[in-house]
């Protein structure tokens, strides 16, 4: 059985089923082993990628949801965290004007909806994004390179680095970022 996926290519690729099913069992058995990761996690911090970052985006998601995304123009709040510019450690928290925390925006609406008891299911969100990217990176190079088989293989090998595996389900930017980055090679072969 052969199955035909269309891209921006002007032709389009022959995949035969087991290659699907190839691609498919990569996918579903990265995103269960993540998800199962998060779950055994629980609400904590990781610690291997970045473990200050994440209690920063814990932190400041939770500051959001109890006293309002627009109370700092969606700036985050952070921790009180470092000294100030007398040496004194900083004794209250902070609003960060760096840059607008998206991934704490987003942990901060998803608990608001799930709960502070749920905090690993919004590690969920950036490793269900990464996952989609790499099905969709994973066809526009088969139409790239004109192989499946050779798709398969290379999504079979970014499953080594890791960097996409680990950070694939980090709270802060790390996850969105990897999913971000392998968009714009999927949209550069595109």
């Amino acid at each position: 059985m052969n199955t035909k996926f269309l891209s921006n290519h002007a032709e389009s690729i022959q995949w035969p089923l087991w290659h699907i099913l190839w691609v498919a069992t990569i996918l579903i058995a990265f995103w269960l082993a993540k998800a199962h990761f998060s779950y055994t996690l629980g609400n904590k911090a990781y610690f291997h990628t970045d473990e200050t970052t994440e209690q920063v985006s814990m932190f400041a998601s939770k500051y959001h949801v109890e006293n309002g995304f627009f109370k700092n123009y969606l700036l985050p709040t952070f921790p009180p965290l470092g000294t100030d510019n007398d040496g004194k450690p900083i004794s209250q928290p902070f609003v960060y004007t760096h840059y607008i925390g998206f991934p704490d925006l987003v942990l901060g609406l998803w608990l608001k909806v799930v709960g502070f008891d749920s905090i690993w299911t919004g590690r969920l969100l950036p490793l269900t994004l990464t996952t989609l990217v790499l099905l969709w990176l994973t066809f526009e190079f088969a139409a790239y390179v004109r192989s499946s088989l050779a798709s398969c293989i290379f999504l079979s090998l970014l499953m080594i680095p890791r960097s996409l595996t680990s950070l694939s389900t980090a709270f802060h930017g790390y996850g969105y970022v990897m999913a971000f980055y392998l968009a714009l090679i999927a949209g550069m072969l595109a």
